[in-house]
């Protein structure tokens, strides 16, 4: 069941889509290859709709194999061939994210490795991307899950110092992980800072209700966070 949903979920974005987001660079071209790959090159049309035929075949394997770990060997590199081969479909920025998941969820031991790898492959080919947020999401929060502290630190770094600079940040659960991950390091005062902007920039949320609870924990007076914010 959960194949066919996400089949329908990635119709319905592929349909909705309007605006394609191009890749920052094409692939490495070797010599001579570069006058064949022009006169084969795809709308994003044409990729649009060869890219969902992979993916049907990708469907198909993930329903009829029973072993995961398997099946994640023989879909691999079908998202790979998307990524590579189509690369203005919406599927392919979607296939990093896929990937991502293949890497830490269906491979044994985890490829966390992998995953980094295709996270920074997917920043540096599509900046812009709105499936970013989303692709650090599973690395923090695999890490987040597993106690890999130093982990989510280094998916979050970078926006943490953004938002240092800023003041701004997409969710309260960037924000959540860091300022645990911080107090499991056993940074109380850099934790404390970090619930205490969860309390501030996303008071209903349910990482500021568990926020609160660790600050009736760590500090007794409910200060305001200072504007600098973490180190």
């Amino acid at each position: 069941m959960r194949f066919l949903i996400a089949v329908i979920l990635l119709l319905s974005f592929v349909g909705c889509s309007k605006e394609v987001i191009r890749p920052s660079a094409e692939a490495p071209v070797k010599p001579g290859e570069g006058a064949a790959r022009e006169e084969r090159r795809l709308s994003a049309e044409e990729q649009k709709q060869a890219s969902l035929e992979i993916f049907k075949q990708i469907l198909k394997i993930s329903i009829s194999t029973p072993d995961r770990a398997r099946a994640a060997r023989e879909v691999e590199p079908l998202y790979r061939k998307i990524i590579e081969e189509y690369p203005e479909s919406p599927l392919a920025q979607e296939s990093y994210l896929r990937l991502i998941e293949l890497y830490l969820r269906d491979y044994r031991p985890p490829e966390t490795k992998r995953a980094e790898e295709t996270l920074q492959a997917l920043k540096q080919r599509y900046p812009q991307s709105p499936i970013i947020p989303e692709a650090e999401k599973r690395i923090a929060g695999f890490y987040y899950n597993t106690g890999n502290w130093n982990g989510v630190i280094q998916v979050y770094r970078e926006k943490i110092k953004e938002f240092i600079k800023t003041g701004k940040i997409d969710s309260a659960g960037t924000l959540f992980m860091y300022a645990e991950a911080m107090y499991h390091r056993g940074e109380t005062e850099e934790a404390i800072k970090g619930y205490r902007w969860v309390v501030r920039l996303f008071p209903s949320s349910n990482e500021a209700y568990k926020a609160r609870k660790m600050l009736e924990k760590l500090s007794p007076t409910p200060e305001e966070p200072s504007s600098g914010g973490y180190k």
